[in-house]
């Protein structure tokens, strides 16, 4: 009896969205293309009582939290600039980086071969970008990024907080409660046993046991497969980076053996990129 009682639901749209230049709008739909839906509007807040009004409290609230939670990426957004401008001026004149890259100490840091056969001994400087490209992202100022930030996300949910509970109020929300869960829809298909609910006495969609352990089993298949798939991922990506670094000290090109540290560290990390969007 509860099986497709409805399979989709969508707003209504009273009239028409086109609207000339120079005319008012007459309707809500109007209304919010004028107000929301354009790029010239990037940078005004959204008007989310209207959007409420036209679409409904959750999408409303949806768009409310969107919109608050970028507004608080701004400040985020400059402190990881300014800390990223300082590592790129700190990489220049970082003591161990001068020592890292001088020509002077070329025989100074001699160091021992990354591989077993290919490759020989090296000197540090010829690592010299890779070394500057690694701390201008891991420098002493990342420590202060990563203070702000856990106290930024702890400011983002209080925050975040004031403004739902002002949002109830004004949307007449605060005493709102949901008097009885209802049943998914999904589930409702699938469970076609009913069993009565011993608290309310009423027949309710029941799995049966052996049903439901059938299911854990599966759902504990898949996900120890996209472990295993994932360990597998990464254990692909440190054996590519081995290969290509020892394919590229085998050859005889001094600028590859120059370019062989930072070279598979990048594809290395595009194909763990690439891994982790296709398993996602």
């Amino acid at each position: 009896m509860f099986q497709r009682v409805y399979t989709a639901c969508y707003p209504l749209h009273s009239g028409s969205e086109k609207l000339l230049e120079g005319t008012r709008p007459t309707n809500d739909r109007q209304r919010l293309k004028r107000e929301w839906a354009r790029f010239s509007r990037i940078f005004k807040s959204q008007p989310y009582h209207a959007i409420k009004e036209y679409f409904g409290t959750e999408v409303g609230l949806y768009f409310a939290w969107l919109g608050f939670y970028t507004e608080m990426l701004v400040p985020a957004a400059i402190v990881g600039l300014l800390v990223f401008i300082f590592g790129i001026g700190a990489a220049i004149k970082f003591p161990p980086v001068l020592d890292a890259c001088s020509e002077k100490n070329r025989e100074l840091f001699t160091m021992c071969p990354l591989c077993d056969k290919e490759c020989g001994y090296w000197s540090l400087v010829d690592f010299c970008l890779y070394i500057r490209l690694v701390y201008m992202f891991d420098n002493d100022a990342t420590v202060f990024l990563a203070i702000f930030m856990s106290i930024w996300a702890t400011l983002f949910l209080e925050f975040w907080k004031r403004q739902q509970a002002i949002l109830s109020y004004e949307w007449h929300m605060m005493h709102f409660e949901e008097m009885e869960e209802q049943l998914r829809p999904e589930f409702v298909a699938t469970a076609t046993t009913l069993k009565e609910n011993p608290v309310t006495g009423k027949m309710e969609p029941y799995i049966p046991a052996k049903q439901r352990y059938q299911r854990f089993a599966g759902a504990a298949s898949a996900i120890t497969f996209m472990i295993f798939l994932v360990f597998g991922a990464v254990a692909g990506v440190v054996v590519y980076r081995a290969a290509v670094f020892g394919a590229m000290m085998a050859s005889s090109s001094n600028v590859l053996h120059k370019r062989a540290k930072i070279t598979t560290s990048v594809s290395a990390a595009v194909l763990n990129l690439i891994c982790i969007n296709i398993l996602k």
